[in-house]
């Protein structure tokens, strides 16, 4: 689903698909975020509507109308698209959402796990399943009452970057210029997500917060960033670091956002891989563009920052959320009552 324009009106139009219908519908008006909301009314009216029981729908088709539900969130659509891709491929997706049972969900964990998967990467598979049984059970489709298996995912100790492995990771995301048939646009997406993940790594931001950052957010002069905190539905103001400023100073603008996506018409579109292929390269395992918050707020513990004065720059909801950090401050007491008592 999604809010388009065309070439003969001004207003944003509305479209989507549910059952094999696609629906196209103009919002009458100019306002994107006004759009978005009629856009959304538009797609629930028709769900209601839809409502019919005893209806049927294969795997394939649920799947495919689940992807088109996710409003709002690139990082999850990129998800649901993946698993997609890999059912179709490895599954039999003619059946219908009627057989997809506890024991059609058991197989399929079985089935993910023997392709050395991680339990966080399989427990998102599952997540994504339960959403697209329920959403054709709201949609009045046949589906099975099923008990969803349960992965058990080591909550161990955050991965975070020491400064070495910094410089490594930053050296393999440098732009290649002098790479022989690097074109000037690959060079250009190679800066932005250099420049991306320096920024990342310096605010401690979550990935969507900095990928929707516009040049209008930036204050140069001030050195400051304005992003918006979709998870907590706040603003904020935060410190730009020379080294940032000195790369985003060095960007071209092609249009609003910092980030754009291929089309220039929105924030670029969450896609993890050649970020992930650059820690490769640097030796870097178990590691994602999320490990470089958790960078950035285990240094400022380090630093000396109390838990309530990294909440006001770290966006968290509350203190219980900053918990596992609260060891690296009980670590650095320690050593500094040692460091007294010893001199």
């Amino acid at each position: 689903m999604a809010i388009t324009r065309r070439a003969n009106s001004k207003n944003y139009y509305s479209e989507f698909v549910i059952g094999g219908k696609k629906y196209i519908k103009s919002t009458k008006t100019t306002n994107r975020a006004l759009a978005s909301k009629i856009d959304l009314q538009y797609y629930n009216d028709a769900v209601e509507q839809s409502k019919l029981g005893g209806k049927r729908i294969s795997l394939k088709d649920a799947m495919d109308q689940y992807k088109e539900s996710i409003r709002g969130n690139e990082k999850r659509k990129t998800q649901i698209g993946y698993l997609i891709k890999w059912v179709n491929a490895n599954i039999d997706t003619s059946i219908p959402m009627s057989k997809v049972d506890t024991a059609f969900l058991h197989q399929f964990v079985t089935k993910r796990f023997a392709l050395g998967m991680k339990p966080g990467t399989v427990q998102h598979d599952v997540l994504m399943l339960s959403g697209t049984i329920k959403l054709m059970k709201n949609l009045g489709y046949e589906v099975c009452t099923v008990e969803m298996p349960k992965i058990k995912v080591k909550n161990g100790r955050d991965r975070i970057l020491s400064p070495d492995e910094e410089i490594k990771l930053l050296q393999e995301l440098l732009p290649k210029h002098k790479v022989q048939g690097n074109t000037p646009e690959r060079i250009r997406s190679q800066q932005r997500l250099y420049v991306l993940t320096t920024m990342l790594l310096d605010t401690g931001c979550r990935w969507s917060e900095i990928a929707g950052v516009k040049w209008s957010n930036l204050d140069f002069e001030n050195k400051t960033i304005h992003v918006w905190r979709k998870k907590t539905s706040t603003a904020a103001v935060l410190a730009m670091s020379n080294r940032v400023h000195d790369l985003l100073q060095e960007m071209e603008q092609t249009c609003d956002w910092v980030f754009p996506n291929k089309t220039n018409d929105g924030p670029r579109v969450y896609n993890e891989g050649p970020f992930k292929r650059a820690c490769e390269r640097a030796g870097l395992e178990d590691f994602s563009f999320h490990s470089l918050r958790h960078t950035r707020i285990t240094r400022l513990t380090q630093a000396g920052l109390s838990l309530s004065q990294i909440k006001a720059v770290s966006g968290h909801a509350d203190l219980k959320s900053l918990q596992r950090y609260q060891h690296l401050t009980s670590n650095d007491v320690v050593d500094m009552v040692r460091d007294i008592l010893n001199s």
